[in-house]
């Protein structure tokens, strides 16, 4: 059947670029959740798990979505709800309990199982999404190609994890710009990882698309090109305003211990955590100076 759908039968460059911005915008926004679980602990963190384990899957998701769309497949392409949406879901929860392993034992041994259990996911969820198509004659995957794809995830999440997770909170090193080059060298292994398994998959070999009367490609591209991108610069935005809000907060009490501080105060420190304190030399006792 001829493809009379989002896209022509030519490939498109402009879905590979928006393929690619998607997952820049969602391992920025992964890897800032990420950092704050690995800081405040997977329990009193539990929000921030929560969208770290739900972003992470739906950036690969929609990313595989929106380089389907630009193939340039000859035939109409649909996808079978339950299928499309069962893989977002089963990956959303084994992701959670990933996360909350990686963050509750901190250590190299935890970050390198860790990012190779989610470089796994994350293939399972590109192969899940290829399998919602429901090409026929049938897939013949090429396991070479699924093996380098996941050799290449598991170097690039392992390399972004460590980038971020290396410094410390509050201090000099923990920038934006170290989060967004995380982000940059996760979002190119991602992109570069997905190529070979739709490679492998050699999707435009095939000649129908069982579902192509179920969910149809546009719906299902709009959703993963626009609105999930958009999704992901709001909670960029939604971290950037919590950061400054904290960051005011933290001169405001370092300030005011300063102001009301006695002279042999030794000033404001910092800890671990990112918060300031004071620590004070000890003074004489009033009463003792009356003697």
């Amino acid at each position: 059947m001829e493809n009379k759908g989002l896209v022509s039968n030519n490939p498109s460059i402009m879905l590979w670029l928006a393929a690619a911005v998607v997952a820049v915008l969602g391992m920025r926004a992964f890897l800032e959740y990420l950092r704050r679980v690995n800081h405040e602990g997977p329990k009193a963190g539990w929000r921030d798990l929560a969208f770290a384990s739900g972003v992470l899957p739906l950036c690969v998701w929609s990313t595989v979505v929106v380089a389907i769309a630009g193939q340039g497949l000859t035939y109409l392409v649909g996808y079978h709800p339950l299928r499309l949406f069962g893989t977002l879901v089963l990956a959303m929860l084994f992701t959670s309990a990933v996360i909350f392993w990686v963050a509750a034992r901190p250590g190299w041994l935890s970050l390198g199982a860790g990012s190779t259990l989610l470089a796994l996911l994350a293939l399972a969820t590109q192969v899940g999404v290829v399998y919602s198509v429901g090409t026929e004659p049938g897939l013949h995957w090429r396991w070479e190609l699924l093996v380098f794809s996941l050799l290449v995830m598991v170097a690039g999440h392992g390399v972004a994890m460590r980038v971020v997770l290396a410094a410390e909170r509050g201090r000099k090193s923990d920038r934006g710009g170290r989060r967004m080059l995380g982000a940059l060298l996760g979002a190119v292994a991602l992109v570069g990882a997905q190529e070979l398994t739709l490679l492998s998959a050699n999707l435009p070999g095939q000649s129908i698309s069982a579902f192509n009367r179920m969910l149809p490609e546009v719906a299902v591209a709009l959703l993963a090109g626009a609105a999930v991108p958009i999704g992901f610069a709001v909670m960029i935005v939604d971290q950037y305003m919590q950061r400054r809000i904290r960051r005011a907060s933290r001169r405001r009490v370092g300030g005011g211990r300063t102001r009301i501080g006695h002279e042999g105060d030794a000033g404001p420190t910092t800890h671990a955590s990112g918060l300031p304190s004071t620590t004070s030399a000890p003074t004489a006792d009033p009463r003792s100076a009356s003697h």
